[in-house]
């Protein structure tokens, strides 16, 4: 054992003798604090996530419209909240749409994109609109880990074009 001296000239030996040691473990702990900061987060959301899993969006809602004619089902999983169902503007084509489901609380409001889904049955059901509404049905999977708890509104947002419509649905979940 080494006992250092007033000067500290012990301390100023031994970190000689060893500075590749020290240097080593410096870089491996500054690695490991850059992992932390940096990549834990999109690595996690990576191996964490779920095939086909709505991404969160950062998009500027516009005011209300009540324009959309939709029909949703929710259904609340393990780890995620399973949304179903068909929208589109009302007297507009779902040429070039892009549907959007809104999670409102009193705290947080989110945006998830949804995949599209082909049902030619909402053309025919609407048949007397002459609209070609094949591809107004969607999925959402919403991830819990990317909410926070409380009770949510579900709100439809359509951006085709310059066009935009939102409508808050009667729905809610709960996470």
């Amino acid at each position: 054992m080494v006992i250092p001296d007033r000067n500290g000239d012990a301390f100023k030996s031994w970190l000689k003798s060893h500075w590749k040691q020290v240097m080593a473990h410096g870089l491996i702990l500054g690695g490991f604090v850059l992992y932390c900061i940096f990549l834990a987060g999109p690595l996690s959301d990576k191996l964490e996530g779920i095939q086909g899993e709505s991404r969160l969006q950062d998009i500027k809602l516009p005011a209300v419209t009540n324009n959309i004619q939709y029909s949703i089902i929710s259904e609340n999983n393990t780890y995620t909240i399973d949304l179903t169902g068909w929208a589109f503007i009302k007297g507009e084509d779902y040429k070039d749409c892009q549907t959007y489901i809104i999670l409102k609380s009193d705290r947080k409001t989110y945006v998830f994109d949804t995949l599209q889904a082909y049902r030619p049955r909402i053309t025919s059901t609407y048949k007397s609109l002459n609209l070609n509404l094949d591809w107004a049905g969607f999925w959402a999977y919403i991830p819990l880990r990317k909410i926070e708890a409380g009770k949510y509104n579900i709100g439809v947002y359509i951006k085709k074009g310059n066009i935009e419509a939102l409508q808050y649905t009667w729905k809610y979940v709960t996470r």
